[in-house]
């Protein structure tokens, strides 16, 4: 089951901090704040923990920490939150092998450095520029 909430018990901030040993110049105590103002909202999945954030035309994936097991239903429910909120792509950072993964639910590589830039259109399954 996916809920979404503005709260993190001590196990996800476990979690997220795993997911942050791959993200430069964030930190836990930033990513909790922005939890608490409302600038990222965290979904749960049986097993993950999912922060994210709306932009003016995306859907930001920030962190993604536990099982890929729970990717379908959170995927669902990002792809709903995307279009509930009327934005045009989703997108997320990540390392370059979610490639293998991320393609089957329509994101694409758009920009690749040291960790690759991910969008989905969120209105359909075509790539985005």
């Amino acid at each position: 089951m996916i809920t979404a909430t503005r709260q993190v018990t001590e196990h996800e901030q476990g979690m997220l901090k795993r997911a942050l040993r791959h993200q430069e110049g964030l930190t836990l105590p930033m990513v909790l704040e922005s939890i608490k103002d409302g600038s990222y909202v965290v979904l749960r999945g049986d097993r993950t923990v999912v922060t994210l954030s709306l932009t003016d035309e995306a859907l930001h994936v920030n962190q993604y920490s536990g099982k890929l097991s729970d990717l379908p239903q959170l995927a669902e429910a990002i792809i709903k939150i995307a279009k509930d909120f009327n934005k045009r792509y989703i997108d997320m950072n990540g390392r370059k092998g979610w490639v293998k993964v991320l393609k089957k639910y329509g994101m694409f590589p758009i920009d690749q450095n040291k960790f690759t830039h991910y969008r989905r259109d969120s209105h359909g399954w075509r790539r985005s520029k």
